[in-house]
């Protein structure tokens, strides 16, 4: 191919990435989210009550001991049901909600002996229609609804305007809600109401299709519906619950009307129970399911809403399913969930007493197209419900894997909405649309489950499982499970409903299945899998095989002997599973095969071995001297990439009372040191913080900015500190004011200029993009000279000057100024046609912040394709006076790029990182990325002043479309690029005129409404053999709670290494992780009762 020349330039990791929508944010300080205790897992946020349980029901004397604590407002119990775990079970409610942190220390030395709890707020086409239908209902709308009767279904999905995808009917893939025995059933035989408890978003009650169909507490009600004056008649607590309870606490005034302002909870309501043959809308399987609506979710969800006394998230949940066990509920349906992180005690309790109460409960798997733990999906005794679409085949969307139950319709679903919500996907009538996910799968199973009870009251929710599972057998190969390792399958209503065969029927349990914790001297690690026999007659002997995928991992023993189960009983079996060594690959796949008189079935579990950091010895532990005692001290990294330093430093910052408070800790020996406080007084804010050398001694010195607010007036304050915490430039020198003009500041994207000045000498100031005007010092003296002034993106610098008030003040100059682009444009040769654009600030590395340069990628020509050059900037020693107005004192270099690169569209860049010297810092490498029809990546590679090679990449799947390009690295003729997709995380490596791609998943849960849990994503580099290779670091510690660990390739194999695949310990926090001596580490911030221990494990074979 032809060859493009370049300027050499840098990459320095400086990006934030979001795994949910593909964006990424530039900036020259490395900016990551230290994953500290109160961004670790669930958000706990200041609250206005705390959780209490009492080692047992407390007297009342223990009840006025936490009365008597300053700040307490009240304490009562959680809730009036009656258990071991809830009669011991309190809120403590506050005074003031910022005293939350303050109170639980109070708790938690208290000599009752008390555990506490804060509470968390985690952060939760075409479908063309078939006449088939139109025979089983004389509703309006049934012959949308695939799922009742799926044959002559069409769905259509339009890709490009050209390009359409159509999807037709496999019959039989449906709940068998049509057919003839069915319907006698429905009809003929089923004369029982059942309560079907939905905790979701409440419902719309006045919605004429499904009305009739809400339960209703009699005694709470004024002739049917809903009192104006509710009290509480039936001596339960709430006032006025005739139709369901609102938990959510936004208002609390109408807690007796589980208003849905959203639609969710409506839809999934008329899933199991719109009304049937009323000539209206769709057709719910039933009119003797009666919904018991119960809201837990509400439209202004979300990690920072407070609204109110709103309850968290998960205390709600616990109090909606005490009220259904209450209210006499069958079936209590979840369309949402949570991960690990987020999953609590008191909602395993309250599940726990549902199961005890005979409850069946039902929750949708998650849409996020992954096989870890979702719950409540996880809980044993839970049925977990996956989706399929109307091909047969299970969808993108739905997660997967042994801990999903059952399948079920979930794709193109069309129910109902509230009359005042907008329809998305539906036009002809208001009140209804059409929804997909693993939220509408589940309510199917939930209106069966009821119709199952309605039929056989007596049913223990152990027999509902049972007859499930059996009643699935018949659809399994009809199922395309496209990959997704699942032997869940769609339950046939009719053999649900009929009375099963008498046979055994022996199922394993891989329920919260994930995780295995390794011994770090042994390697060894041990599992517990439970076999229990669902069916009607005992068995024979169980022959259990045993292997696994991964060839470093022995499992022992490989083979195991049931003896006969009698109905419903349960046996575990113990394996033991052993490392080759520390570095082996922490991902396996085991694979169970079971036989039983005869019948083979084949299990397959995804699990991971997780290393304990607290045992490995490479561990270094440097205690914290910290003189702050505030109960909010937190610590984050301070940015330093233009640092020489061999060590990170960090920082706690608060601000209290109109003062911003600063401390800055540095390693000093075998501990962390804290440095004197910074105070800032009517400062409110503090925008940025970095650690580079200023005045080019050798030492590294601190930049600071922070927002002043005086006399209702905002300002931005530029401070200059040097090691010691002193002024860098002298009292009066080092605090520049920057009042707010028509930039508008990018916090964080600056690059460094050296500037010649009459005030300070040579001097570095910020050089940056951003949207404004033109500065008037800037503007054009000739009159006759027209030059337009209006909002463009520009570059600007800014220059500091002493102000009529005696103090330093900074004049944001233009860059790019008329009388640089001359220059620019007589060195190029272009003429008035041409258009002249500085595209891109170039990321600055060490390097060239050393050698005072910057350089600027800039974009001109008549016409597209536009030609690219890149501009070379280094400062010359000429003094910048006002007599030069409109002039630079920068020698300018200008390296054009010869290829038009027209085959790239938008011109993106990404500049790689080179790990050839064994450091991790910048290249003479850039990668220009290019995603094409969303589903193919080119990736356009230079090296050596040339661009000179290009790939590109493919996905497998039009569902999994590319994201971004996270990352380039250059090692030892390797080009690794890791990639995002929608669904996955790959690693490519070019070398040698062939492309590998390996890939892992990505976990993240977006189930519970305005709540995202995902894992962070770093680039990093990782020493095997002395040599650094790529790596990304990976946080999920807001999905699971506690574990860190990086992805890394070495030229050959893509693994997560034991070793660096680790739990954090409960007492630990994971801050980002950092260059350490010459090689990247897990940094943790830990608490030992009062002291604070700094734990760092370098990534080093």
């Amino acid at each position: 191919m032809k060859k493009i020349h370049f300027a050499k330039y840098i990459l320095l990791l400086t990006f934030v990435v979001s795994t949910l929508t593909g964006l990424e944010t530039y900036s020259s300080i490395p900016f990551l989210l230290d994953a500290s205790s109160k961004n670790r897992g669930p958000v706990s946020m200041e609250t206005s009550y705390l959780l209490v349980e009492f080692e047992k029901v407390p007297s009342q004397h223990q009840i006025n001991e936490i009365l008597a604590l300053p700040s307490v407002a009240g304490v009562k119990r959680f809730d009036s049901y009656t258990s071991e775990y809830f009669s011991k079970l309190y809120e403590v409610q506050l005074v003031d909600s910022s005293r939350s942190q303050s109170v639980e220390a109070l708790l938690l030395k208290s000599p009752l002996n008390l555990k506490v709890t804060r509470p968390s707020f985690a952060t939760l086409s075409t479908l063309f229609p078939s006449s088939e239908t139109k025979e089983i209902s004389n509703d309006t709308y049934v012959n949308y609804q695939w799922s009742l009767k799926n044959k002559g279904y069409i769905v259509e999905q339009e890709l490009t305007d050209l390009k359409k995808i159509k999807t037709y009917s496999l019959p039989g893939a449906d709940i068998g809600w049509s057919s003839a025995y069915v319907q006698d059933v429905l009809k003929n035989k089923l004369k029982k109401d059942v309560i079907v408890a939905v905790l979701d978003s409440g419902i719309d009650h006045s919605h004429p299709d499904i009305n009739a169909n809400i339960y209703r507490n009699l005694k709470e009600c004024d002739d049917g519906e809903i009192s104006l004056d509710p009290k509480d008649r039936d001596g339960n607590g709430l006032e006025g619950d005739c139709m369901g309870w609102d938990f959510t606490g936004t208002n609390p005034k109408q807690a007796h009307r589980p208003l849905d302002k959203i639609g969710h909870g409506t839809h999934v309501a008329g899933i199991i129970s719109a009304i049937n043959d009323n000539r209206e809308g769709i057709s719910g399987l039933s009119n003797h399911l009666k919904i018991l609506p119960i809201k837990v979710t509400f439209e202004g969800d979300g990690p920072t809403n407070r609204k109110g006394t709103t309850l968290a998230i998960v205390d709600r949940m616990a109090k909606g399913i005490l009220y259904a066990i209450k209210m006499k509920a069958q079936v209590v349906n979840f369309s949402l969930g949570w991960p690990k992180a987020a999953d609590q005690t008191i909602v395993r309790e309250a599940i726990k007493e549902a199961l005890k109460n005979n409850i069946t409960i039902v929750a949708a798997a998650g849409n996020n197209n992954h096989n870890a733990p979702i719950f409540p999906c996880s809980y044993e005794g839970v049925l977990c419900v996956g989706s399929v679409d109307v091909d047969g085949k299970v969808s993108d969307f739905s997660n997967f894997g042994p801990q999903v139950d059952v399948l079920a319709p979930g794709d193109h679903i069309l129910s109902l909405i509230p009359k005042a919500v907008d329809s998305d996907y539906w036009n002809i009538e208001s009140g209804y649309d059409r929804k997909s996910g693993t939220s509408q799968a589940a309510p199917y199973i939930s209106a069966m489950a009821g119709i199952l009870k309605g039929l056989e009251p007596s049913l223990t929710y152990q027999q509902v499982y049972a007859r499930f599972m059996q009643s699935a057998q018949g659809s399994r190969k009809l199922i395309n499970y496209t990959n997704k390792s699942s032997l869940a399958a769609i339950p046939s209503l009719e053999a649900l409903v009929k009375k099963p065969l008498s046979q055994e029927f022996i199922l394993p349990s891989f329920k919260d299945l994930y995780y295995l914790p390794v011994n770090a001297k042994t390697l060894k690690t041990s599992l517990e899998i439970p076999f229990t026999n669902y069916g009607s007659r005992s068995t024979g002997k169980v022959l259990v095989s045993l292997k696994t995928n991964n060839k470093n991992v022995k499992i022992e023993p490989r083979s195991i002997t049931l003896d006969p189960l009698i109905p419903y009983k349960t046996k575990n079996i113990n394996i033991t599973l052993t490392a080759k060594n520390e570095y082996v690959d922490s991902h396996l796949e085991l694979e169970m095969k079971v036989l039983s008189s005869g019948k083979s079935e084949t299990y397959r579990k995804t699990l991971e071995l997780l290393s304990d950091i607290d045992r490995d010895s490479r561990v270094i532990s440097l205690p914290i001297t910290q003189l702050t005692k505030d109960p909010r001290w937190d610590l984050s990294t301070l940015p330093a990439h233009l640092s020489s330093s061999p060590y990170p430093e960090y920082y706690f910052k608060k601000v209290e009372k109109g003062t911003l408070s600063l401390r800055i800790y540095r390693k000093d020996g075998k501990q962390i040191k804290e440095l004197p406080e910074l105070k800032f007084e009517n400062h409110v804010n503090l925008l940025s913080l970095e650690r580079l050398d200023l005045n080019g001694d050798g030492s590294d010195d601190y930049y600071i900015r922070t927002v002043e607010v005086e006399n209702d007036e905002k300002r931005i304050h530029h401070f200059f500190l040097n090691a010691q915490l002193q002024p860098l430039y002298g009292e009066g020198l080092s605090d520049w004011i920057l009042d707010f003009d028509s930039v508008i500041l990018n916090p964080g994207d600056y690059r460094w200029i050296t500037l010649s000045s009459e005030l300070f000498g040579h001097i570095r100031v910020p050089l940056f993009q951003a949207d404004g005007l033109i500065p008037e010092w800037d503007r054009n003296p000739d009159e006759f000279d027209f030059e337009p002034n209006y909002q463009l993106n520009r570059t600007y610098y800014f220059e500091p000057f002493r102000g009529t008030d005696g103090k330093i003040h900074l004049r944001t100059r233009n860059f790019d100024n008329q009388v640089l682009r001359d220059k620019i444009e007589k060195s190029l040769g272009l003429s008035y046609l041409d258009n002249l654009r500085f595209s891109h600030l170039m990321p600055q590395s060490k390097n060239r912040y050393d050698r005072n340069e910057v350089e600027v990628l800039i974009e001109y020509g008549s016409k597209v394709p536009y030609s690219y050059s890149i501009i070379k900037l280094r400062t010359l020693d000429e003094v910048h006076k006002k007599s030069t107005k409109n002039s630079h004192n920068f020698k300018i270099d200008i390296q054009p790029l010869e290829n038009k690169m027209a085959q790239l569209g938008e011109l993106r860049l990404k500049p790689s990182i080179n790990l050839n010297q064994n450091t991790f810092d910048i290249a003479s490498g850039v990668l220009f990325p290019f995603i094409e029809s969303h589903q193919t990546a080119h990736l356009f590679w230079g090296r050596n002043e040339q661009i000179d090679f290009h790939s590109s990449f493919t996905t497998n799947s039009i569902d999994n479309h590319v994201q971004q390009v996270l990352q380039g690295y250059e090692v030892l003729g390797h080009r690794v690029t890791y990639l995002l997709t929608k669904d996955l995380l790959y690693v490519l490596d070019d070398y040698k005129g062939s492309q590998k791609a390996s890939s892992t998943p990505l976990v993240r849960s977006t189930f519970l409404r305005g709540h995202l849990f995902q894992e962070s994503l770093f680039p990093i580099s990782y020493k095997q053999n002395r040599q650094l290779w790529p790596a990304i670091y990976m946080d999920a510690t807001r999905l699971t709670g506690s574990k860190i660990s990086i992805w890394t390739y070495d030229g050959s194999e893509a693994k997560t290494p034991l070793r660096f695949n680790v739990t954090v310990p409960e007492s630990c926090d994971p801050l980002n992780p950092v260059v350490w001596e010459g090689s990247h580490a897990f940094v943790l911030l830990c608490t030992n009762k009062d002291s604070k221990v700094m734990k760092v494990l370098p990534l080093v074979d």
